[in-house]
């Protein structure tokens, strides 16, 4: 009788895992979703000069994907070597002649950081990243 109980119990488990474990396994990370905002930098004159960012993300696991521009409707660039490491978010960015290398801060709903512009003459510049998740 026991033995019979213990089987059922275990059978009942094995099918509710088999429902929960894969839609678990696939669920987006936190940084998956669409973020909206600027990089922007100080002039000499200290004044910010900014231009709109827009990135549609997906996380599976460290591993961040996607793409990204100045809108919604223009995601002319691919995210290249994204990662997640905890509430760390780092990834890449080509534009014609210049790399740009982001990394920023997670928190609920804002990726904060800064992004280095590095052009092929070697000129780096440094830049504020601030995003906010769009809803």
């Amino acid at each position: 009788m026991l033995q019979h109980k213990i089987m059922k119990a275990f059978v009942v488990f094995a099918v509710v895992s088999s429902f929960l474990l894969p839609a678990m396994a696939t669920a987006p990370g936190p940084v998956s979703g669409k973020w909206s905002g600027a990089v922007s930098i100080k002039n000499e004159a200290g004044e910010a000069q900014s231009q709109p960012v827009f990135l549609i993300l997906t996380q599976d696991g460290k591993k961040l994907t996607g793409t990204g521009g100045p809108s919604e409707d223009e995601q002319g660039f691919n995210i290249d070597n994204g990662a997640v490491d905890g509430n760390k978010v780092s990834f890449d960015v080509t534009v014609e002649d210049a790399l740009y290398h982001s990394t920023a801060q997670l928190t609920e709903n804002e990726l904060n950081g800064e992004t280095i512009r590095s052009q092929t003459n070697g000129v780096k510049v440094t830049l504020k990243l601030a995003l906010k998740r769009v809803k």
